[in-house]
């Protein structure tokens, strides 16, 4: 069996370096990259392909923090050779941010989009598309979300809920980024354990308990 380490958003493969030295001699994990501002769908897509092309059907656990254990999650449904998948610190409820976040872009693209300019911050027009895919990957409603919400996990899962005991965000305990309700929005779906450990957004890769 092979181990898939999935960053979170805006994160590179060195987000794992701490993890690594704590895994048993013997295991040499592979870390999957994506483009943070894609579409997920897309993100999702081209991930799959990829595993395929690399592991063929090879038996592979897929781990990841914050988006990265979105994708791993979702993978679990499009592979057939996943035999158990770990999230930490995921925002499977999405970021009630988002919705603000990309009110905000929207008439930033509007305003490029008529005049042709590049915004008030120097965005040009595919930047300002990226930062809103982005958003939009992580909204409550966003449908890769509301899928694995919705659909039991066909292999074994485990998802590290992270929590500050004196971080509230929108009056809702949190890891300081993801509300601890987010974290934990799949309920208890078929095959699905939730762990809780105190700690910060980036302690989901960082805490020794992890």
């Amino acid at each position: 069996m092979e181990l898939v380490l999935i960053p979170g958003a805006y994160s590179s493969p060195y987000t794992w370096s701490y993890l690594q030295t704590q895994l048993p001699a013997g295991i040499h994990p592979h870390c999957l990259k994506y483009d943070t501002e894609a579409p997920i769908e897309q993100t999702l897509e081209k991930s799959a392909k990829l595993l395929k092309k690399q592991f063929g059907s090879e038996e592979l656990c897929l781990v990841g923090h914050s988006l990265g254990g979105i994708l791993a999650f979702s993978l679990s449904h499009r592979l057939d050779n996943i035999s158990g998948t770990v999230a930490s610190a995921s925002p499977f409820g999405g970021l009630m941010l988002s919705r603000f976040m990309h009110s905000m872009t929207y008439p930033l693209s509007l305003y490029v989009k008529t005049t042709g300019k590049t915004g008030f911050f120097g965005f040009d027009n595919n930047a300002i598309e990226g930062y809103q895919n982005f958003w939009d990957n992580i909204h409550p409603n966003n449908r890769v979300l509301k899928h694995l919400r919705e659909t039991p996990l066909r292999v074994p899962g485990l998802t590290l809920i992270m929590e500050l005991s004196n971080m509230n965000i929108w009056m809702e305990p949190s890891d300081g980024t993801v509300s601890t309700s987010s974290q934990m929005a799949l309920g208890e779906k078929h095959n699905l354990r939730m762990v809780k450990f105190e700690g910060n957004h980036q302690d989901g890769v960082l805490h020794p308990g992890v």
